[in-house]
């Protein structure tokens, strides 16, 4: 009884496994597209560890720090500033900046004169312009910001500038312009905080002075499901349905190819 059973759905097994190998290709590439959207989460996005994490923020604001540092170089811009005699498109420039940019006045004075700023999204404190020249990370009512101070040497006067890079923003109230999260890097606050743990990750300068430690949150687990990972998973399950759908409809013509044949053979006999 079990021999005839087999027997019966011998063609279809046979139908089934010639389908496999003729269409292999489908599930072989729908493997592969699973594999790869693993390895995007897991080893490409920024916020896939701690490590590439602290690699990211550091990265992100080592370029801030660069790009300010370039801007202080030209001497001749900041006198510019100071004397509000600077053409509108430097000016426009220096309001796309990413941080704040503030000129000080009178620097051999303990009357310090604010004379240019690019942004009222930043301030300074008093106690902030007292600081000797250096970088600092210091917390802001609206954030956390590197701090960078530096004495320029005009022809007329000295002054400093300084420079208030974001690390992250913290709002009291918050709208769709107003999101408490790590600058350049939106959602990473639902996982990551700013902290002083000895194991925490350290956050460096350019020039490799300590500034604050970054750390996972407590029972806080980063999916990364981010769009490529999605991208790659929805392909994946695209070319399953192909291999699904090429199989059934082989099985198929193989079974109406069947019937046609021993209907031939019977009115042939």
């Amino acid at each position: 009884m079990e021999r005839s059973k087999e027997t019966k759905y011998q063609p279809l097994i046979t139908a089934l496994k010639k389908a496999g190998f003729r269409h292999g290709y489908l599930i072989i590439t729908a493997a592969w597209l699973y594999t790869l959207s693993y390895v995007v989460s897991n080893y490409w996005e920024y916020n896939s560890s701690p490590k590439r994490v602290q690699h990211k923020i550091q990265q992100q604001l080592n370029k801030k720090e660069e790009r300010f540092n370039k801007i202080i170089t030209d001497t001749a811009l900041i006198s510019s500033l100071i004397n509000d005699s600077v053409k509108s498109p430097e000016k426009n420039k220096l309001i796309d900046e990413p941080f704040g940019f503030f000129i000080y006045s009178d620097a051999d004075t303990s009357k310090h004169l604010l004379t240019y700023w690019n942004s009222n999204k930043y301030y300074t404190d008093p106690e902030d312009i007292q600081r000797n020249d250096g970088a600092y990370f210091l917390n802001h009512q609206n954030g956390s910001f590197e701090l960078i101070k530096k004495t320029i040497r005009l022809p007329k006067q000295n002054v400093f500038v300084v420079g208030m890079l974001p690390v992250k923003w913290d709002y009291f109230i918050e709208n769709k312009y107003l999101i408490s999260d790590f600058d350049g890097f939106p959602d990473l606050d639902d996982h990551y905080e700013v902290s002083t743990d000895s194991t925490a990750f350290q956050i460096r300068t350019i020039n490799g002075k300590d500034l604050f430690k970054i750390k996972l949150k407590e029972k806080k687990y980063n999916a990364g499901y981010d769009i490529g990972t999605i991208f790659l998973r929805t392909l994946a399950v695209i070319f399953l349905f192909f291999f699904i759908n090429a199989i059934a409809i082989d099985a198929a013509t193989e079974k109406k190819f069947k019937q046609v044949k021993q209907a031939i053979f019977k009115d042939g006999f």
